[in-house]
C-alpha cells in the first residue's frame, strides 16, 4: 500500500471564507480503474477524514467538489 503526497485545495463556503483541505491517493498495489482517496483539514489523519472509492477519472482536486455537491444534493432530498 503506498500513500501518496497531500495535495492542498480550496474548498468553497456558503457564508464563509473558502477553507484549505488536503487530498491524497490510496494506492493498494498497482493503480487500477477504481481509485482511492483520503480527504482531511490538515496533512495529519484525524477523525475528521473521508474516505473516498470512484472509478471517476476526473481531476485529484476536483474530486472533492464533486463529492461534496453530491452531499448537498443527498441532504436537499431528505
Amino acid at each position: 500500500m503506498r500513500y501518496n503526497r497531500w495535495r492542498a485545495f480550496e474548498r468553497p463556503l456558503a457564508h464563509r471564507p473558502p477553507q484549505t483541505r488536503f487530498i491524497r491517493e490510496i494506492v493498494f498495489g498497482q493503480r487500477r480503474s477504481i481509485r482511492y482517496f483520503q480527504i482531511t483539514k490538515g496533512t495529519e489523519q484525524d477523525a475528521d477524514s473521508w474516505y473516498i472509492m470512484t472509478d471517476l477519472p476526473s481531476d485529484i482536486l476536483r474530486l472533492p467538489l464533486l463529492y461534496s455537491l453530491r452531499n448537498w444534493i443527498e441532504y436537499g432530498f431528505k
